[in-house]
């Protein structure tokens, strides 16, 4: 597995002590898809009547995402749902929406569908280094206190911080987008070292 390295990303030093973030960005490649499935029925329909209509592809209740009342051609309702599989699993998924989507229709069933593909996120997030990242950030202020003419003690402090890719599907009640997915993750440690004479 490959990395990056981001050094020095930040540095402060006092007089008693030094200050360095140390930091790495990890790939984090998707490995599933999410599609966008969108029902469309009358007014008279309930969300317990479009989950049973579209249950046969996995789809349930925690899915549902949006909400909307369309125009086309007469007045209703847009269910929307979002639904993860892994990459093995897009061909056949999207066969199996595409025939529900011709079934709804032919059995007089008042419900249409139609779905896309609405962007891809990771399952698998990387573990931070830890032991790297404190090899890292000693490293960066060993220099720091030689340049300034003193000696590195021990750790007084540390934190750490994560920023895991974004899923390409955003849930939320009337509110559906495709975004774009952050492809690493992106691990940082701050460490305060005590500075000696």
């Amino acid at each position: 597995m490959s990395l990056l390295f981001a050094s020095m990303a930040f540095a402060q030093l006092d007089t008693n002590s030094v200050t360095v973030t140390a930091s790495r960005t990890l790939p984090s490649p998707p490995d599933q898809v999410i599609f966008g499935v969108f029902v469309t029925s009358d007014l008279t329909k309930s969300l317990a009547d479009v989950v049973n209509a579209v249950s046969s592809v996995g789809i349930v209740q925690a899915n549902f995402s949006t909400l909307t009342q369309v125009t086309n051609p007469q007045l209703g309702l847009q269910w929307g749902f979002g639904l993860v599989v892994p990459f093995a699993k897009l061909k056949d998924t999207a066969a199996a929406l595409a025939t529900l989507a011709q079934s709804i229709t032919q059995n007089n069933s008042g419900l249409t569908l139609s779905f896309s593909v609405a962007g891809t996120q990771t399952s698998q997030i990387p573990a931070c280094p830890i032991a790297g990242l404190i090899s890292d950030a000693g490293m960066q202020a060993q220099n720091l206190a030689s340049g300034a003419g003193r000696s590195l003690g021990g750790i007084l402090a540390m934190s750490t911080s994560v920023s895991a890719p974004n899923s390409g599907f955003t849930y939320g009640i009337y509110a559906y987008s495709s975004v774009s997915s952050s492809t690493s993750t992106y691990c940082s440690l701050t460490v305060k070292y005590a500075l000696g004479n």
